[in-house]
């Protein structure tokens, strides 16, 4: 079986195409409901590379998956 892939590009050209937005995006279409319930308790691997580089996550982009996974109920 194949696994599906998940890809958005960083760049943005405006506003509405902010990172954050797309992380949103792609968090809706892996449809977590599926894997994430009510009281689940949820880990969120979190790597913190050298600031001002895309090797770790930033912050704002952590709030954006946090906020989905209490979405959720976890």
């Amino acid at each position: 079986m194949k696994s599906v892939v998940y890809f958005t590009d960083i760049r943005a050209r405006r506003v509405e195409e902010a990172s954050v937005k797309k992380l949103s995006r792609l968090l809706d279409a892996l449809d977590l409901g599926d894997l994430i319930g009510s009281g689940d308790l949820v880990a969120i691997k979190v790597h913190l590379g050298t600031p001002g580089n895309q090797r770790h996550i930033r912050p704002h982009h952590i709030r954006v998956v946090v906020e989905k996974v209490r979405e959720l109920g976890g």
